[in-house]
């Protein structure tokens, strides 16, 4: 139990990591066909581009302690898998993993990690300016504000106001199943699954004829929105990425990252962005990343890249958007949300 548990993992952890590196291609090929070009080869912008920065020059941040710094991108690399692995059938039965709280937690550390990221640099880039880096504006002299500073302050207010209506959304399919765990979720939209037998490839037909995907409910719908919406503001990406706009404050809190700690962001926001999608599978369509199950499992890493090639599409066109926008927009998506959870107590 013990050993299929531990092997269990490592495979899922390792197919993590290999989609990780192929969603970044993904997402250029989709703004190069935008902009009528081919764009770089699938595993250009995630694979050769991390192998390239591991034989980069170390460069060490100027930072009152470069140990955490580092630790802390390390923390996010090694904490965003656990949410896979919590939201697999293997891990369902462990102590209370397989639960929605154990999930969101997660989710919120990850958040939380941006912070601490940013709050321990203090250059641009590493070096020190032969002038005062003074942000235009500072009054006292003081006071010096540093450009990740602005960062950290950025993400701070993104995780106050703009995060909340994901995990309002999030938790919409457990109310329907009247269940926290995420077992009773999928059973609830896909009743032939077992986490316990062997289910072979040539039922994928009849368990797609018995799927009831939550996602393809009213309530659902909304909350799938809310969920994209959700989904582009954990993964930074535009238009709500003010955290790490190229505009004025050059990637924010990462800026610092070089060498192999560059790749090890890059593989970071690729895990980052198969995670979210994956619990979205699992959760709104009933589909998990089972390996007990060849047709489950193919099917769960074949939709993977609904979203990130959604999230593409919608970063080409959309500007950077200020808090003045995105407050209003993380409202009305919690209204959504609300209006959701509020269909489903009422049966509808």
């Amino acid at each position: 139990m013990i050993l299929d548990l531990i092997l269990g993992s490592v495979a899922l952890v390792c197919i993590s990591f290999a989609y990780a590196l192929i969603i970044p291609g993904i997402e250029r090929k989709v703004h190069a066909r935008i902009q009528n070009r081919y764009g770089p080869p699938l595993t250009t912008p995630g694979f050769w581009n991390v192998l390239k920065a591991f034989f980069k020059q170390k460069v060490t941040p100027n930072s009152p302690n470069p140990r955490f710094y580092y630790m802390f991108l390390t923390i996010g690399l090694l904490e965003v898998p656990f949410i896979v692995l919590f939201s697999n059938p293997i891990w369902w039965g462990v102590l209370g993993f397989g639960t929605v709280f154990a999930i969101m937690g997660l989710m919120k550390v990850e958040e939380v990690d941006y912070l601490f990221i940013g709050s321990f640099s203090k250059s641009i880039m590493s070096l020190g300016m032969p002038f005062p880096d003074i942000v235009k504006g500072a009054k006292p002299a003081q006071d010096r504000r540093y450009f990740e500073e602005i960062s950290v302050t950025r993400a701070l207010k993104m995780i106050t106001i703009s995060s909340f209506p994901v995990y309002l959304a999030l938790f919409v399919p457990f109310a329907v199943a009247g269940s926290l765990q995420i077992q009773d979720v999928v059973n609830m939209q896909n009743p032939l699954f077992s986490p316990l037998s062997q289910i072979p490839l040539n039922s994928l037909p009849q368990m797609l004829s018995f799927l009831k995907p939550f996602a393809f409910t009213l309530p659902g719908v909304i909350c799938t929105i809310v969920y994209f919406i959700g989904y582009n503001i954990l993964t930074n990406a535009r238009p709500f990425d003010i955290i790490k706009s190229k505009v004025d404050v050059m990637e924010g809190p990462m800026m610092e990252y070089a060498s192999k700690w560059r790749a090890v962001y890059y593989v970071f926001t690729g895990l980052l962005s198969f995670t979210l999608s994956s619990i979205f599978i699992t959760i709104f369509l009933g589909i998990p990343l089972a390996l007990n199950a060849p047709p489950m499992l193919l099917l769960h890493l074949l939709l993977i890249p609904i979203l990130p090639i959604l999230s593409a599409i919608l970063r080409a066109f959309s500007p950077v958007l200020t808090f003045k926008q995105i407050i209003p927009i993380s409202s009305t998506a919690s209204v959504m949300a609300f209006i959701a959870l509020a269909l489903t107590l009422l049966k509808f």
